[in-house]
């Protein structure tokens, strides 16, 4: 497997949705996570996510319709 992984820096709020909705996939795996917009800004672009099982995630997203959910800190569940 090809791993990309491009660290564009600060981009324009509006270039957002281009980049997510262009991805297949958007992962958001936070040790500890109130409320992160990440997810819903994702969801509203049609791509995956995967996230923890940290903070409010687990009650937004629908698994393998908006995404997956994993343990944190568990490697394992994201091989």
């Amino acid at each position: 497997m090809t791993v990309w992984i491009i660290f564009t820096g600060e981009l324009p709020f509006e270039q957002i949705p281009k980049i997510f909705s262009a991805l297949p996939l958007v992962s958001a795996l936070s040790d500890n996570e109130g409320f992160g917009l990440t997810v819903l800004e994702t969801m509203g672009t049609g791509a995956a996510v995967l996230a923890t099982n940290a903070g409010a995630w687990e009650e937004i997203i629908r698994p393998a319709v908006d995404g997956y959910i994993v343990a944190v800190n568990v490697q394992q569940a994201v091989i």
